[in-house]
């Protein structure tokens, strides 16, 4: 492994350069691939909706690759270990490109290769905090995340409503998602190759060769851990389940323009920007069990809006829903992140976030999936008085889910009480 013997601030201020420019162009390369442009692509392939619905679940899916991107940073450093699985996950994404030059086999093709796109991106985010760790201080690491949360934002920002007005101007055919999905592989790339820039600091091989794993099972001894786990099962399968069916209700069932729901999806990335901005203020005055108690009734909007709200209704509202998912998803992750601190012992909590990944991040995203075939299969096979009926079944089933969340939510302690 090529690591430096003197780690200087130069190295530093050189790493965190080369990772910010890294992350505004995956930023890029996920609008022109993102979920909502997978299930564009799907539809056009005619892949199944009980499919196109577990798009969702990919992002949380794909943790069960993290053993992997551990292994491999391991193997031949961070840096390289990083590039190698992304650019994997680029390579996959013109596997998409195929499958619509192959429409026969795309209808099977094209949901493998966005899995294995999920499974390679969750794998190359191994060792981000441990990265984090050795290239930032006390001084600079709130200056490098607002530069690196700007530069990831702004551009994915651009970049999602230039994909809107391409698909509204040039239809959603095989040339205009081709285009899109080269695009997401080339800027995939052209971002991780940033990492071969970077000196690798000596200690942090050591980190990576650490077995984290074998520390997982003394995490259950802590009752609060147990719940968190249960807690964020819970949690994102809510998250893995609805958004994707909100886009297939406002596309398929609404009539939504292919234009407009990338635009309502961007809508929804931009919800969980400006909420991630105040987070931090209101996880201060609430603290982080009010926060996760507010997700059950913002999830409760998004199920009421699609079984009472009119199908005559103006399209504008369809924003109301994509809002409130986008609230949801910091609400939750940031939450979750703030328990572990608190409720894990220091010297556990790098194998307590692993293990948090692993459990409800892949098992939960695993659980999502299934679930969301299995509804849509069942539900689409009773007859249907208008375009809506199964999609407003499909979210009366979700009030399940949530009214479980609550349930775990009101029975976790606040921080200070946990042990």
């Amino acid at each position: 492994m090529n690591t430096p013997q003197i780690w200087t601030e130069e190295d530093s201020a050189n790493a965190r350069r080369q990772i910010i420019l890294c992350g505004a162009f995956h930023s890029v390369g996920l609008s022109c691939g993102g979920v909502a442009v997978l299930i564009l692509c799907a539809s056009y392939l005619g892949v199944p909706e009980s499919v196109s619905a577990c798009f969702g679940g990919l992002d949380y899916f794909g943790y069960f690759a993290l053993p992997l991107g551990y292994y491999l940073c391991g193997r031949f450093g961070v840096c390289k270990g990083t590039f190698v699985t992304r650019t994997i996950g680029a390579l996959a994404y013109f596997l998409i490109l195929f499958s619509l030059m192959k429409p026969a086999t795309g209808v099977w093709l094209m949901p493998l290769a966005a899995l294995f796109v999920a499974s390679m991106v969750a794998a190359s985010f191994a060792m981000t905090f441990p990265m984090q760790k050795f290239i930032t201080n006390e001084s600079n690491i709130s200056a490098y995340l607002g530069r690196l949360a700007f530069c990831g934002y702004v551009p994915g920002l651009i970049a999602s409503l230039t994909v809107a007005w391409a698909i509204k101007h040039f239809s959603t055919n095989a040339f205009t998602l081709g285009m899109l999905f080269f695009l997401a592989g080339f800027f995939f790339i052209a971002g991780v190759s940033r990492y071969l820039c970077i000196k690798e600091p000596e200690a942090l091989g050591e980190i990576v060769r650490q077995p984290l794993y074998r520390r997982i099972p003394e995490l259950f001894r802590f009752p609060d851990y147990r719940k968190l786990c249960l807690l964020g099962v819970f949690a994102n399968m809510m998250l893995v389940m609805m958004p994707p069916a909100c886009i297939l209700a406002a596309r398929n069932g609404w009539g939504a323009g292919d234009s407009l729901v990338v635009v309502l999806t961007t809508i929804q990335a931009l919800s969980s920007i400006g909420i991630s901005l105040v987070y931090k203020r209101l996880g201060g005055i609430f603290g982080p069990r009010r926060l996760l108690l507010s997700c059950g009734p913002l999830m409760l909007f998004v199920i009421l809006f699609w079984t009472l709200i009119p199908q005559e209704m103006p399209k504008v509202l369809l924003v109301i829903p994509f809002v409130l998912c986008g609230v949801a998803v910091v609400f939750t992750g940031s939450s979750l992140s703030h328990y572990i601190t608190v409720t894990v012992p220091v010297d556990l909590q790098p194998p307590g976030s692993l293990g948090l990944l692993l459990f409800h991040g892949a098992f939960a995203g695993l659980m999502g999936i299934l679930l969301n075939y299995i509804l849509f299969k069942v539900l689409w096979l009773l007859p249907e008085a208008t375009s809506m009926t199964h999609y407003r079944q499909f979210f009366l089933c979700c009030l399940v889910f949530c009214t479980l969340f609550t349930a775990v939510v009101a029975r976790m302690p606040n921080p200070r009480e946990a042990t």
